[in-house]
């Protein structure tokens, strides 16, 4: 499984957060030759991961450069896009993780137990733990724990009975029925094209247009008559263009960067943002 889990190094990086979660059942098994095994497929592993972790140390461009800064805000929005906004599937799978590990404390057939628990709780600290150095926790790439959130919520229903499994399940379903109405129904059009005019009538020559995030610039760039940038915030005045649900990121974005937002304008779907950096020295 170690030289599984370094080859998939290869393909995405995010299949490690499941492999790595199948460590904790591999110990519950409590025999010495599935370890053994294990600890000679990790030592392989590591070696032929060595140009992976050399090209993430030493040769990144920032191709991930998308994902959010480490926060409060970020844990709590990338967790209820998990659950597709769905309290109800959210709290069933918190109990069965807890339920889960109550149970492989008292059954000596324990590693199925061990294995859904860690399923969902290893991604999570993996991705939090990565996040400290370079920013990785976001949905798309803990989307590898739905199966084992799905488990943990069967756990829970399961154990109390038909009744009350199927009220449970209807609950839960109607909760996310209701998010994929809202799905459809709440779609707000994005006029990228009044948000280029309305930027290239008020900015002076001097002035610097961003897009954020930088995976918008090719959206914005196709209306304006420059193509935006997508760096680091530069000194003077700067318009940045991004999605009016963004307006928290894109706040923590310009503060961080000691600048401040001087006006904000709406257009449908689309904020513009002038923003001037600190004084020269």
């Amino acid at each position: 499984m170690g030289l599984v889990d370094r080859l998939r190094g290869y393909a995405h990086f995010v299949v490690a957060f499941v492999l790595a979660a199948h460590y904790p059942a591999l110990v519950a098994l409590s025999r010495s030759s599935v370890v053994k095994r294990w600890l000679v497929g990790t030592s392989l592993g590591l070696l032929i991961a060595a140009p992976t972790l050399d090209f993430a140390v030493n040769h990144d461009r920032g191709q991930a450069g998308w994902v959010p800064r480490l926060s409060s805000r970020v844990v709590n929005e990338s967790v209820e896009a998990l659950g597709g906004s769905n309290g109800v599937l959210l709290c069933l799978a918190a109990l069965g993780v807890g339920l889960a590990v109550c149970r492989a404390l008292q059954s000596e057939d324990r590693w199925r137990l061990v294995l859904t628990a860690a399923w969902v709780t290893v991604p999570f600290l993996l991705a939090l733990g990565a996040s400290l150095f370079k920013p990785l926790f976001t949905d798309r790439y803990l989307i590898v724990v739905l199966p084992a959130l799905s488990l943990s919520a069967a756990l829970v229903v399961t154990s109390g009975g038909r009744p009350a499994a199927v009220a449970a399940t209807a609950v839960a379903l109607v909760f996310a029925l209701a998010q994929v109405r809202d799905w459809y129904t709440g779609f707000v059009e994005q006029d990228w094209r009044a948000a280029a005019e309305l930027v290239e009538r008020r900015a002076s020559t001097r002035d610097t247009i961003v897009v954020h995030p930088g995976w918008l610039a090719p959206v914005a760039g196709y209306y304006l008559t420059e193509p935006p940038t997508t760096d680091t915030l530069p000194a003077g005045t700067t318009w940045i263009l991004s999605f009016f649900d963004r307006r928290a990121e894109v706040t923590e974005y310009v503060t961080s960067a000691g600048h401040t937002i001087e006006e904000r304008l709406e257009v449908p779907g689309v904020d513009v943002y002038r923003v001037v950096g600190p004084p020269q020295p």
